[in-house]
């Protein structure tokens, strides 16, 4: 009898006992997805940090160089086609390589762009874009398309050229038209959109530069 207690009682504590190691457990395998779960978020955003190319070190450099010149980024009525073939300019001369010219236009009959641009363009150097005018650090192509809408689901026209075109042919930008693209190869009309904008804005005189080679603007 003493035997058959004492078998019972033993049966109910083994019992007991493996109840609790599997509560704890199930406890630690919880946790342990818990953890796993956050690390994989973490991860997920330590990846798009470092995307981004404002945490980009090389994309800030870029920034810096364009930005530490005498390109006008503040006057934004026209001559984005001559900051960003200056940009290309002083960034070449760094040894930068894989550039490329992304352009945005008004849908053809459409409003107007933001600024009452017809179109815009801006430096694209791998993934990332380079357009002080819009923004105070390198930005996503994405980013940069959306900076430029007059209004937020405003439809537009994009391409992406290579870095050597230089501004829309003739007025096809206009009527939303893409395609057909002049070149500066020695800069000329460049600098003369540059330094008749920059001296233009010093003396406060209206700014036109019909007399530069080309003549073109961005309305």
């Amino acid at each position: 009898m003493k035997k058959t207690v004492f078998l019972a009682i033993m049966g109910l504590l083994m019992t007991t006992f493996t109840s609790c190691n599997q509560d704890r457990d199930d406890a630690i395998s919880a946790s342990s997805n818990v953890n796993t779960t956050i690390s994989s978020n973490l991860t997920s955003r330590s990846a798009y940090s470092a995307y981004h190319p404002s945490n980009n070190h090389v994309a800030w450099d870029n920034y810096r160089t364009v930005t530490s010149s005498n390109i006008p980024f503040g006057y934004t009525a026209e001559g984005c086609f001559a900051r960003a073939h200056k940009m290309k300019q002083l960034l070449e001369k760094k040894g930068v390589r894989n550039m490329a010219k992304v352009w945005v236009y008004k849908e053809r009959g459409g409003r107007q762009l933001k600024n009452g641009w017809s179109y815009h363009v801006a430096l694209k150097i791998d993934n990332y874009v380079l357009d002080p005018s819009l923004y105070e650090k390198p930005i996503t192509q994405e980013e940069w398309v959306q900076a430029c809408k007059a209004y937020n689901n405003q439809v537009v026209v994009m391409e992406t050229t290579d870095a050597s075109r230089y501004a829309p042919s003739g007025d096809i930008h206009k009527i939303g038209r893409t395609g057909q693209y002049t070149t500066d190869n020695n800069y000329t009309a460049t600098d003369c959109v540059i330094n008749t904008i920059v001296n233009s804005v010093r003396n406060g005189i209206p700014v036109n530069v019909t007399h530069c080679m080309g003549g073109f603007t961005a309305r």
